[in-house]
């Protein structure tokens, strides 16, 4: 998709800035294989029409993206054995118009967030009605938390996340013959599941209560993902 498709038609500037940020820098981090392999985070993009939660998590992490890298830039600690530090960590050694750009990125990004988390409240009333932008904006709202500090607040969304995934299958199961083998997925919904599994796998160090993947999937399904592949 080109960012002169009509899908991106009356963004302002900035967000088409924010846009092309994500497409070439922020999804090439989400593949070994990239531009040859299928990438599921530009997928995401054909999605965003008349989804205004998917919209503003893809400016949210291409925002705190960029401000992270700007100020990070900057940060001349010799010891490169130091671990990644908050954003604010990193501008304390960035001054000048690179920290005023970080800044302004950072502020649009937590800006985008909290429009995409009101946008996303809105929608999980209708939520069987665009179930996939649903789950591709919380993925999204994840990377976000984790970009922006590491800290707890993915865990709720991943928590959320499993009741979207679990309804997703639920609506799929009464749409295909359930004595069939497997599920007639798409790509991108099978990334969805898959991707949501291994992200509760990992959850589950800090917080056990997190795996509980036999509510949603079938042992069979977790020996194929986690075994198999």
């Amino acid at each position: 998709m080109a960012l002169t498709d009509p899908v991106f038609q009356g963004l302002s500037p900035r967000s088409g800035q924010y846009i092309s940020y994500y497409v070439h820098r922020c999804c090439v981090e989400c593949t070994l294989y990239e531009p040859d392999s299928p990438n599921c985070f530009k997928q995401f993009l054909t999605l965003m029409p008349g989804n205004p939660g998917l919209i503003h998590s893809i400016l949210a992490i291409s925002a705190l993206h960029q401000a992270r890298s700007t100020a990070c830039a900057h940060n001349t600690s010799p010891d490169p054995t130091i671990p990644a530090q908050p954003f604010f960590s990193c501008m304390n050694v960035a001054t000048g118009p690179s920290s005023d750009l970080a800044l302004t990125q950072y502020s649009d990004g937590v800006a985008h967030s909290a429009l995409s988390m009101s946008a996303l409240r809105e929608a999980l009333a209708n939520a069987a009605d665009s179930l996939d932008a649903l789950i591709a904006t919380v993925f999204i709202l994840i990377w976000c938390d984790i970009v922006d500090s590491g800290k707890t607040a993915w865990r709720h969304h991943l928590s959320g996340l499993k009741g979207l995934i679990s309804l997703q299958r639920a609506s799929q199961g009464k749409a295909t013959d359930s004595s069939a083998k497997g599920r007639a997925r798409s790509p991108l919904r099978a990334f969805f599941e898959e991707t949501f599994a291994l992200l509760s796998l990992v959850g589950s160090t800090f917080d056990p209560s997190l795996l509980q993947l036999f509510d949603i999937f079938p042992q069979s399904e977790l020996d194929e993902l986690f075994y198999n592949r």
